[in-house]
């Protein structure tokens, strides 16, 4: 059982069952039960997807949404980017609490390594962003749109409107 805030303040517990996962594959057509299935793998998709992620996360909560009468789309309203995040986490985490239980340590340990290359890919990602390679690419992408301050605008004197002829 695991836990996470919405960014309304309210508390969810998000608990990984037989019958929640009976509930997602029925309705969404995702098998939680088989994490590494699937081109990607679901447990990928499930990092990447992030309506699929807020889909999953609302059924297996939808009692509580139900207690609360709240649709998916009310639901998907409270998961801004930090409470989405809890949420996965929340998500991952009942996943390995589910798996380990059932003694299946080899998705305990795909779900953990899933976890690492996530952390790492944003790691990556984020110097990536802030070298001065990606600033230069940037830079010349702006340059080939058609007008472009940083490009091939028009000099100032050739974008000047003339003065209107005054009468006298």
């Amino acid at each position: 059982m695991m836990n996470f805030t919405d960014a309304t303040g309210d508390g969810w517990t998000l608990t990984i069952t037989v019958g929640a996962a009976k509930r997602v594959r029925d309705l969404l057509k995702v098998d939680l039960l088989q994490p590494l299935a699937g081109e990607p793998p679901l447990l990928t998709r499930l990092s990447t997807d992030l309506i699929l992620l807020c889909d999953v996360l609302y059924v297996i909560c939808q009692p509580q949404a139900d207690e609360r009468s709240l649709t998916d789309v009310q639901f998907a309203e409270r998961l801004g980017g930090e409470a989405l995040e809890q949420a996965h986490e929340a998500f991952l985490g009942g996943l390995v609490d589910f798996f380990r239980q059932l003694r299946r340590t080899d998705l305990v340990a795909a779900i953990e390594r899933q976890r690492e290359v996530v952390r790492r890919a944003v790691g990556l990602t984020e110097q990536t962003v802030a070298g001065a390679e990606f600033s230069a690419i940037i830079e010349r992408e702006l340059q080939k749109i058609p007008g472009s301050l940083s490009g091939d605008s028009p000099d100032s004197s050739a974008s000047t409107l003339a003065p209107s002829p005054s009468a006298s």
